[in-house]
């Protein structure tokens, strides 16, 4: 998991064992979790590269256009409650981990 993961991976630069993750980690079977407050900020290589993305409450324009690419319905996203969120990509997978993961 890498919390605001825009500051390691940008569409300019990417660390590099982050960098390898995400090139190659799947083959590994490695996963990645990244979190970030401004999702239009994170390298498009780690997004494309993702089964699934998850989005709360944002307004942002950009934000909501780079979400929208995704999949997302972005009409709903400035309203949602707080800890309420939408996912894009197979929701079935991610709803899923949801029922084996507690936290």
């Amino acid at each position: 998991m890498v919390d605001e993961v825009d500051r390691y991976c940008t569409a300019g630069h990417s660390d590099e064992n982050l960098r390898w993750i995400i090139d190659y980690g799947r083959g590994q079977r490695i996963s990645l979790i990244g979190l970030a407050r401004r999702p239009a900020r994170v390298s498009r290589d780690l997004s494309a590269n993702a089964d699934w993305i998850v989005a709360f409450q944002t307004q942002e324009p950009r934000d909501l256009d780079y979400l929208n690419d995704f999949g997302f319905n972005t009409d709903g996203l400035a309203q949602l409650e707080p800890f309420q969120w939408r996912a894009a990509g197979n929701v079935a997978d991610l709803l899923h981990a949801q029922h084996e993961v507690r936290i």
